[in-house]
């Protein structure tokens, strides 16, 4: 029984271990773009980063021009992602940013958009 207990101890720290190498390994990509910063999930592609700043300065894209036949067909590939938006000095009064935190739906085979703004706080800017 004691055996037992012990290699599940020994699993269970060396989970956790991983778990902890592995979260610190993720960080935040973080971009500034027209005054305006904006914070991806890690590992977000390069590709994504642009449509999400495209969607944040020109808004959703509910009819892709790019609609392929797949799409046609079988729907949408959705992916949704996160990201924040910081919009600097935009009140006089302390705090002067502003936050934006949106949920977009991506379609991976056309360039279908659907943004949702989760919620909007102001922040301090540095």
């Amino acid at each position: 029984m004691k055996r037992i207990f012990s290699l599940l101890l020994v699993v269970s720290m060396l989970f956790s271990l991983s778990v902890m190498g592995f979260s610190a390994d993720s960080e935040e990509i973080v971009r500034d773009v027209n005054g305006v910063t904006f914070v991806f999930e890690p590992g977000t592609s390069e590709e994504i980063q642009e449509r999400l700043i495209d969607i944040y300065f020109n808004g959703d894209n509910p009819e892709p021009k790019t609609r392929g036949l797949t799409c046609t067909l079988f729907g949408h590939n959705i992916t949704t992602t996160q990201h924040i938006g910081y919009s600097h000095y935009k009140y006089a009064d302390a705090p002067h940013c502003e936050a934006h935190v949106y949920s977009v739906e991506l379609c991976s085979r056309c360039d279908y958009s659907h943004s949702t703004l989760i919620r909007t706080y102001r922040v301090s800017c540095h």
